[in-house]
């Protein structure tokens, strides 16, 4: 069974008109890359936060010269320089003892700019394990009103191997932490503001929706805006001759207790018996539907590729019908034994997914459409993007998006793969679209209706003017006609099937899928 300990490049980007080449922005740090946040052959950042101002905030691990793994913040300005402003010279470093290891990999920002962060300290000698939840002021200083002096502990003494994958703070201040051990335990905690664990929730603190299940991995949870909580998990058999053939979605209340009306009886599960799944993490849709990220591999398929999954369902927790194949969408971008990361929502919907190709080390995305299906249009008329045109090995991380739709991402720089002189250090870049002028969220400049459409398709702009291009699937140019205010497009020589509509005035563009129906 495969672990991920990080999490691969992703981004998320809006809808893209035409075929598009990304490439790296040449003014973001050296040629589109800033390498190398501190000193050292073996540093590597796990996850990028974006402040209210553009800047961005990473967390990352080195091997110290005791050989110790010790875990750092740094903050980029918006040039990919690191900002002085920051810690010390834009860093933060954990300074435990040298025989402490640490492992932290969730990152999340508070939204009055603090900052908060959560894994493991491993004591070298005992090998045990003790979890913390950390917080940070947003100039690097720690936050002593958290916790004890700025570190909450939420779990101890374990020898099991387990991490912490993510960190979600509700409306109220609350934060839930997840958390991933492969005897299934503990489960989902929850701290109040002030870093005291909030006995309300759970047992004492703890859910465990899962209690009784061997192996059972708990790899995400999201809190919503009604209070109540999901949690993702995947059966994690380590211990046994075959494959995880379940993984689990629960829907929890407020206080932790299992939310009868999610799913059947409070969960959703999905199961192929001998193949290997799992859950990398979910998110929201607009409109609230669950998109769920994973991977399936079959060990019996002729080429036993891996697969991108990702499961759509709907608020109440049943699959929805209406996204790939009966709920759940699948392709093998490339061959190989690939891992799935993060799946982005884009403003319409649409979807980014990530992936890391372990056997050539590098990683690449995907682009759905919002039914489900791949996007051929993402780029160069592919619904894949690899990044390998970054000549460092492979890029691990997270991903942010600046107003401008620019990507920030941030990962590890690995160089002399295959040699003695192997190393990988921290990096941060940023991609841009070629030939491209201001993208925007097509819900600003303007209303289409009906969708689906028969014969006739209505755009209401909230600009004076723009043009109008459709394009099928394969980004070949259907239809174009100029639009004042409202204007009308005529379907008629048009066949049933996806299209998706570009609408560009000046420099200004934005795009959307729409679907005829004869």
């Amino acid at each position: 069974m495969k672990k991920t300990l990080l999490a691969v490049l992703a981004f998320s980007l809006s809808t893209l008109a035409q075929a598009q080449t990304l490439e790296p922005d040449p003014t973001f740090g050296t040629n589109g890359i800033t390498v190398g946040a501190i000193p050292g052959n073996y540093t590597q950042f796990y996850a990028i936060k974006k402040t209210a101002n553009e800047s961005f905030i990473c967390l990352g691990s080195e091997e110290d010269n005791n050989g110790s793994t010790k875990t750092f913040l740094a903050k980029y300005t918006s040039s990919g320089t690191l900002d002085n402003s920051f810690g010390t010279n834009g860093i933060v470093k954990f300074n435990d003892a040298d025989t402490i290891d640490n492992y932290y990999f969730a990152l999340s920002l508070q939204s009055d700019g603090k900052i908060l962060v959560g894994g493991a300290s491993q004591d070298q000698t005992t090998t045990e394990n003790t979890f913390w939840v950390k917080r940070y002021n947003a100039n690097g200083t720690i936050d002593n009103t958290f916790g004890n002096n700025g570190s909450a502990e939420v779990f101890n003494n374990l020898n099991d191997y387990g991490y912490i994958p993510n960190i979600s703070i509700q409306a109220d201040g609350k934060i839930l932490i997840s958390f991933g051990a492969d005897s299934g335990i503990p489960g989902v905690t929850r701290l109040n503001a002030d870093g005291s664990l909030d006995n309300t929730f759970g047992t004492n603190g703890l859910a465990n929706p899962g209690n009784g299940i061997n192996g059972l991995f708990y790899s995400y949870v999201k809190a919503l805006d009604n209070g109540k909580i999901l949690v993702a998990a995947y059966i994690n058999d380590i211990f046994g001759s075959g494959y995880t053939s379940e993984i689990i979605v629960y829907g929890l209340n407020s206080n932790g207790t299992t939310d009868l009306a999610f799913g059947v009886n409070g969960k959703f599960n999905y199961t192929l018996p001998g193949q290997d799944l799992a859950i990398q993490n979910l998110n929201l849709q607009s409109d609230g539907k669950i998109i769920i990220g994973g991977y399936n591999y079959d060990p019996n398929s002729s080429s036993a590729d891996t697969k991108i999954m990702l499961i759509r369902l709907l608020t109440n927790g049943s699959p929805d019908n209406t996204f790939g194949t009966q709920g759940v969408a699948t392709m093998v971008p490339e061959s190989g034994d690939i891992e799935t990361g993060n799946v982005y929502v884009l403003n319409d919907d649409q979807l980014i997914v990530n992936y890391g190709n372990y056997d050539s080390l590098y990683s690449g995305l995907v682009k759905f459409t919002a039914n489900g299906t791949p996007d051929v249009s993402f780029n160069d008329n592919n619904a894949v993007k690899i990044v390998r045109d970054i000549e460092l090995g492979n890029l691990v991380g997270g991903i942010e998006v600046q107003s401008d739709q620019k990507i920030v991402f941030a990962g590890t720089a690995a160089t002399g793969i295959s040699g003695p002189d192997f190393e990988y250090k921290s990096m941060i870049g940023r991609l841009r679209r070629s030939g491209m002028g201001i993208n925007t969220a097509f819900k600003d400049m303007a209303t289409i209706y009906p969708n689906p459409a028969k014969d006739r398709l209505y755009i209401d702009l909230k600009k004076h003017e723009a043009t109008a291009t459709v394009f099928d699937l394969s980004g070949k140019k259907v239809l174009e006609q100029k639009i004042y205010r409202t204007g009308t497009l005529n379907l008629e020589q048009l066949n049933s099937g996806a299209y998706l509509l570009d609408l560009r005035s000046g420099a200004v563009n934005a795009a959307q899928q729409f679907t005829v129906i004869k």
